[in-house]
């Protein structure tokens, strides 16, 4: 499976032609560290994609909250591996406290939280 960019995603900073999608961590190995520096000079981060119709801009900066949000729901909804997915997933969202005092209601919410604030991100609006 191909890998992206780490995110998050966002729009290059004002000013910035082409209309390009950044993030922090460079996505390719880069041959010289000449060509990353005039990269986050002319872009302001690492090119994610450029000549992005402004409309399009925060589904695509939302991208990998999006997938996040969705895999946290898929392994909630699903189960993750076979010893218990509860557990594991409080390791996986950092909430093994949370869970601990809470059990699923804390996963539940944070899980809800994150859907919510990719959602919003992804409509363009702040969120809830």
């Amino acid at each position: 499976m191909a890998q992206h960019s780490k995110g998050p995603w966002r729009a290059a900073p004002e000013g910035v032609p082409y209309n390009a999608i950044v993030c922090d961590e460079p996505m390719r190995t880069y041959t010289d560290r000449y060509t990353a520096q005039m990269e986050r000079e002319a872009y302001g981060g690492y090119l994610v994609c450029e000549s992005v119709a402004p409309q399009n801009v925060p589904i695509i900066t939302a991208a990998p909250d999006l997938l996040e949000a969705l895999e946290g729901l898929y392994l909630a909804y699903f189960g993750g591996p076979s010893k218990g997915r509860g557990p594991y997933l409080a390791k996986e969202l950092g909430l093994q406290h949370e869970f601990a005092t809470n059990g699923y209601a804390a996963i539940a919410q944070a899980l809800e939280a994150k859907a919510n604030a990719a959602i919003a991100k992804a409509k363009g609006q702040s969120p809830a």
